[in-house]
Formats: structure tokens, sequence, C-alpha cells
């Protein structure tokens, strides 16, 4: 699993947002906590060189590059404008049950 910086920045607001802090103080951790689980579970790869491809949502760029750097197999998101790329240079742009069914049913996602 990969991230990248400007991946850990939007993260780590998001987590901080007032509208989460309720279902995190209800697991009984922070948004702190929730974060440095997160950033010990990646591996934080350096994007050198940012792809525009998501007219819909720019911020989503992001996401689009870090994969690439990473070199990664598939990019599993929930997002619509990303998921409606389908694939960028030729990595699959799949939704979480699409990956899940994928290891079940296949090794094709075998190192995601």
């Amino acid at each position: 699993m990969w991230s990248s910086l400007a991946l850990l920045c939007e993260l780590e607001e998001v987590l901080a947002r007032a509208k989460f802090r309720r279902r995190i103080e209800a697991m009984a951790t922070s948004s702190e906590a929730l974060f440095n689980h997160y950033v010990s579970l990646v591996e934080v790869v350096a994007v050198e060189q940012s792809v525009h491809v998501v007219s819909a949502d720019p911020d989503d760029d992001i996401a689009v590059s870090c994969a690439l750097a990473a070199e990664a197999d598939c990019l599993v998101a929930s997002d619509g404008h990303l998921l409606a790329l389908g694939s960028h240079s030729g990595i699959p742009i799949v939704n979480p049950s699409q990956f899940l069914m994928e290891m079940v049913t296949s090794a094709s996602f075998a190192d995601c």
C-alpha cells in the first residue's frame, strides 16, 4: 500500500474535520492516532511528476500521480471521478468491492 505526501496531508485534514469527530471518539481513538497508524502501514513514494487527468476534480489527480509513482498494479478508490476514468496508464482504477472480489477470485491484483 502506497501514499504520497500530498495524500497524507489530505488525509490528515479530512480526519480533523468536525463531522468525523464523533465517529472517531466512538472508536476510543483520535484523529492523530488514526493518522499515525495509517502512516505506519503505507510506503510513502515521492511523486516527481503530477498528472492532470481528472478534469471534473483536479484534487483527485494526486491519487493518480501517487499510483504512477508507486508503479501500482491498481488504484482502489471510492471517488466517482476516479472510477469514471476506469484506468490510467495501464493501472486499473477499481472500487473496494471490485478489488476484494478480484482478490478472492484471481491473482490479477495479488501485488496491490
